[in-house]
């Protein structure tokens, strides 16, 4: 009892038709990092908003202990009153204030009653050197990374003297260094008595820096396992409720002849005008699902939008051939009348409209095929997008619901149900389940399946070893820009794809 430091017990919370939160107990250690893992809807982001004060005592039911002291807290001010704060996975800063600035916003050291800036500044160095952030406090924010903000998060909540942190999916879109320094900023808080609370869909991080998870399932506590006792397997198995004997449902379909192919295509950097694609070439036949793996900075996401029209033509070289005859593809509008597809790697700045409805989203890239001269026909509209939602089954309440209110998986179908009206004969598929829950994922897989059936020939790119062996028919390797080796699926390992991706030669394969 003497180390335990937060104690949640039996929390009870409702929306209305929706049993959010049933009974849940949890705790937290001091100097402990403990994931918490669970389906989109598992019920951890309600959870923790009940513990950073997003929701007030009357809304929910249960108790909750800090330091074996009940505590009431009301708002996210109690919450910090209590040492808790939350680092949600949107960047929450002032970008037009300065690093110091949103550092001690709304706490600002003050002298006769104006604001220290000297104080302001100094400390905040005092803080950021803590996440060996060796930046000028006076810089505004929007001239950082994406990356940086983050850091500069933590280093705001280390200003208000935290000792629980809690963090939503702080890696989603940090790069696998960035992650690495993340992780070792939390391992070097938490010996300075700040423990964490980590929320990830990637379980893979959870083993590397928890020492125990508690998973979450349709609201409810399913239990607690130390690191040292339990398995990735387990763990999934935990949160989905079933059998995990087939993570990915790789199906085999006969593949046909070549339908699509690039030869010796290179990519400029808009800048620095060196290449990051190096004359690169590759086909896709048909029903044929080809993975493209690579490290941060192999240029397979250069490659896809350039093959897409995204980048300027004079910024890209090579040919594009589609059922053996070649195509001029200078923009997004003259790949999809070549009915190639494209989804991106960011969904929420370049697939959806996210404050718009799911018919919106659904049926504004195919009104060609719900209007007439020009004039949108509405019963046909409804009609078309219905058939989409019940063919992949996104999870709505209806057609006018808010995609930004929906899951990630459910925001991953919808982006597909707008391409799959199209007829492609082409989909390149950029991280299709970055940000998505395990569940979620196979659905994801099972219709890259179905698609693989229809003989669309299809291209899937992703950082996910596992994902890329287990979907894919061959893949494809790449290293700064070259194409490094094609592994057919029976050969493909783990040890000799990342050979192969971090520069290693193909002879030297086993």
């Amino acid at each position: 009892m003497d180390n335990l430091l937060v104690e949640m017990k039996s929390i009870s919370k409702t929306f209305p038709g929706v049993n959010a939160l049933k009974n849940i107990d949890f705790s937290l250690n001091k100097n402990e990092i403990i994931g918490l893992v669970g389906e989109n809807g598992a019920g951890k982001s309600t959870l923790m908003k009940i513990l950073s004060g997003y929701f007030p005592k009357n809304t929910y039911s249960g108790k909750i202990y800090i330091n074996g002291k009940e505590v009431n807290i009301n708002s996210v001010i109690d919450a910090e009153n209590n040492n808790i704060a939350l680092i949600p996975q949107e960047i929450c800063l002032v970008q037009e204030l300065t690093i110091g600035e949103n550092i001690y916003l709304n706490h600002e050291p003050n002298k006769l009653g104006l604001i220290d800036e000297e104080e302001l500044y100094s400390s905040s160095i005092f803080h950021m050197e803590k996440l060996n952030l060796k930046l000028d406090p006076r810089i505004q924010v929007k001239n950082c990374s994406i990356a940086i903000q983050g850091l500069i998060s933590i280093a705001k909540v280390l200003s208000r003297k935290i000792k629980i942190l809690i963090l939503d999916e702080p890696t989603a879109f940090l790069t696998e260094e960035e992650i690495l320094v993340l992780f070792k900023i939390l391992k070097n808080l938490k010996k300075e008595g700040i423990s964490s609370i980590f929320i990830s869909h990637k379980i893979s991080e959870i083993f590397e820096i928890c020492d125990r998870v508690s998973v979450m399932r349709d609201g409810e506590m399913i239990g607690t396992k130390n690191i040292s006792d339990t398995n990735n397997e387990e763990i999934i198995e935990m949160m989905i409720n079933r059998n995990l004997s087939n993570m990915y449902p790789k199906e085999f379909t006969e593949i046909g002849d070549t339908l699509f192919e690039i030869r010796n295509f290179s990519v400029k950097n808009a800048k620095t005008k060196r290449n990051m694609v190096n004359d690169v070439s590759f086909s896709v036949k048909k029903g044929e699902v080809v993975g493209i793996f690579g490290l941060v900075g192999s240029g397979r996401t250069e490659l896809a939008m350039s093959i897409f029209g995204v980048v300027p033509k004079n910024l890209y070289s090579g040919d594009i051939f589609i059922n053996d005859k070649k195509v001029e593809i200078r923009s997004p509008v003259n790949a999809i009348e070549n009915k190639l597809g494209f989804i991106t790697e960011d969904k929420h700045k370049f697939g959806l409209f996210l404050d718009f409805d799911v018919k919106f989203n659904i049926s504004i890239a195919n009104l060609d095929n719900i209007a007439n001269l020009f004039v949108i026909n509405d019963d046909r509209e409804v009609r078309y997008t219905q058939e989409l939602v019940n063919q992949l089954k996104i999870k709505i309440a209806n057609l006018q619901s808010k995609v930004r209110q929906l899951s990630g998986g459910n925001q991953q179908k919808v982006i597909l149900a707008k391409w799959l009206a199209k007829n492609l004969n082409v989909l390149i598929l950029d991280e299709p389940t970055k940000g998505i829950d395990v569940g979620a994922k196979v659905e994801i897989y099972k219709l890259i399946n179905e698609l693989s059936d229809k003989k669309m020939a299809i291209i899937l790119i992703s950082s996910e070893l596992t994902e890329i062996l287990g979907m894919s028919d061959r893949i494809l390797v790449m290293h700064r820009g070259f194409l490094k080796g094609e592994l057919k699926r029976e050969i493909a390992t783990e040890a000799n794809v990342l050979h192969l991706a971090t520069g290693g030669l193909f002879e030297n394969i086993n």
